[in-house]
């Protein structure tokens, strides 16, 4: 049987509330402000499930109309599907997983271009596409490489001139088309 935490964080709404609280630390109600298409108590929902899940943690408390309201952030390697999560997913789930997380991709791209002041190439939009030849070993070491550059930006603070950009990356394994004898 496949993990719980891959359908918690594989979500529309939850990987959205994951992408706001990156580096942040954030209430459901400056979430909100963010997420303005996700109703409040939906909001709220998928808050409750990824502090049960211990995907996002909360770091304070305030009194806001009566009652308390906590702020969230992230749990450090929360967001993430370990190796042994990923190799219990079946194909199937792999294929409603990758559908949701492209799908999202999509949709946060369509939220920047469709932007009346978006200016692509000096707001640093790119996109990129390549195929490596790489041996198991090899795969893993540039795939740990990455992730120790992604870590390392991850700690800048906002401000000072930063814009948050998302990354997403994937590596697909290539089938029939292995070069010819």
């Amino acid at each position: 049987m496949a993990g719980k935490k891959p359908p918690l964080i594989l979500h529309p709404v939850r990987i959205r509330i994951l992408e706001v609280l990156q580096g942040r630390q954030l209430t459901p109600y400056q979430m909100h402000a963010m997420l303005q298409d996700i109703p409040l108590p939906s909001l709220y929902r998928h808050i409750k499930l990824l502090v049960e899940g211990e995907v996002i943690q909360p770091v304070s408390s305030q009194q806001r109309h009566g009652a308390v309201e906590h702020a969230y952030e992230a749990v450090p390697g929360g967001g993430r599907v370990s190796l042994e999560e990923f190799a219990e997913i079946s194909p199937e789930d792999h294929v409603k997983y990758f559908q949701t997380f492209t799908g999202e991709q999509l949709t946060a791209f369509n939220r920047y271009i469709n932007q009346p002041d978006c200016v692509p190439v000096s707001d640093g939009l790119r996109y990129f596409c390549t195929v490596l030849a790489l041996n198991q070993q090899e795969f893993e070491q540039l795939w740990t490489e990455i992730h120790g550059v992604l870590a390392k930006y991850q700690q800048h603070p906002e401000g000072d001139g930063r814009t948050r950009r998302q990354f997403a990356i994937e590596a697909i394994p290539q089938t029939n088309f292995s070069k010819p004898e």
